[in-house]
């Protein structure tokens, strides 16, 4: 799994540079920067072992380096009040634009067809409005 990992980086990241990687549990947060994707890769296959973790992501912006010093190449588990993380003021230039298209419902009800197929449509309309804009749509 290590190399789908890091081929999903490499398209994340084509001009690399420092990613925060983060893991959630109910009770806590596990972070790591990181500037090695295959370092990344491994980590984040370590924390997708743990009963614990709901969700494993990485910032999708191009993020301050100075980040690195925080824990770099590594993930510091449990994270305190006071240990930081990645904030707005940190992202440098903005690349992904994430679009959430599920419709309102209850956690863990998953969409109907109709609700897919308006989702679908919506996304459709994203993207023509978008690329107007003179954005760069990636398929």
């Amino acid at each position: 799994m290590t190399g789908e990992v890091t081929r999903a980086l490499a398209t994340l990241f084509p001009d690399e540079g420092v990613v925060e990687l983060r893991a959630l549990t109910d009770h806590s947060v596990h972070s790591g920067y990181f500037d090695n994707p295959v370092t990344l890769a491994e980590k984040a296959e370590n924390l997708d072992t743990l009963q614990d973790v709901a969700g494993i992501y990485v910032t999708l912006n191009k993020v301050d380096p100075a980040l690195l010093s925080r824990r770099a190449n590594r993930v510091k588990m449990h994270l305190g009040r006071k240990d930081p993380s990645t904030s707005d003021a940190d992202v440098l230039r903005r690349r992904w634009l994430p679009v959430d298209l599920d419709p309102v419902r209850p956690s863990g009800v998953s969409s109907t067809n109709e609700e897919h197929t308006a989702a679908l449509a919506h996304a459709e309309r994203i993207r023509t409005w978008l690329t107007e804009q003179g954005s760069r749509i990636l398929s």
